[in-house]
């Protein structure tokens, strides 16, 4: 082949290139962005000790979690917060709680801010809510985890006993949305080992 032909294909190949590479580098980084789900945690959901910032007094909580996962494959997921929008009371005559879309704190973190990254096929635990012990007879409450300082001063997240509707959405910097929703039931009394309060489902929201 003489030098001519050789110049040839190199400027076709050059032009090739050029018109798919931005293609076929778009399809690859589509295809390997973060996929996040989330599940129940019920193996790092715990009872612990509870100190209120007021008084430096101590009760026992149950702390309900929830896992957000990679899927394997996929490239790290950036900046990863869930956010819930609303808590819909289940049964007759239910009441829906608004919330303006604060992020739930993640379970062990000392950090203010919500964001967190997660790896391919890895997961990280996700503080949903807790229920203090009440003291004197007092009423037992399911606390939504939201993030400080983002919760209402109204305390409008804290949940009375009964069967509850959580809309979440699973978020990242560098990948799609998830909505999710969480159903979860609150006894009307304080009961050992994690009884006051079950996650019942973990549902893809429509």
């Amino acid at each position: 082949m003489d030098t001519e032909a050789v110049a040839a294909w190199a400027t076709v190949a050059a032009v090739v290139v050029a018109l798919f590479l931005p293609t076929i580098t778009a399809w690859w980084r589509h295809r390997h962005r973060p996929l996040l789900s989330l599940a129940d945690d019920p193996a790092n959901s715990a009872e612990e000790k509870w100190v209120y910032k007021e008084t430096g007094q101590d009760s026992l909580a149950w702390f309900v979690r929830l896992a957000v996962s990679n899927a394997k494959g996929k490239r790290t997921a950036q900046g990863v917060e869930v956010i819930v929008s609303q808590a819909k009371q289940l049964g007759d005559g239910g009441k829906v709680v608004r919330l303006p879309s604060p992020a739930l704190g993640w379970t062990s973190s000392l950090e203010a801010a919500p964001f967190r990254t997660i790896g391919p096929d890895m997961e990280r635990a996700l503080d949903l809510g807790w229920v203090i012990q009440p003291g004197g007879g007092g009423d037992v409450r399911f606390q939504i985890g939201i993030q400080e300082p983002g919760a209402p001063q109204n305390k409008r997240h804290h949940l009375e006993p009964g069967r509850w509707r959580l809309d979440l959405d699973v978020m990242a910097e560098n990948g799609p949305a998830k909505p999710y929703a969480v159903t979860v039931r609150v006894e009307n009394e304080w009961l050992a080992d994690g009884r006051c309060v079950t996650v019942e489902t973990v549902e893809e929201r429509q």
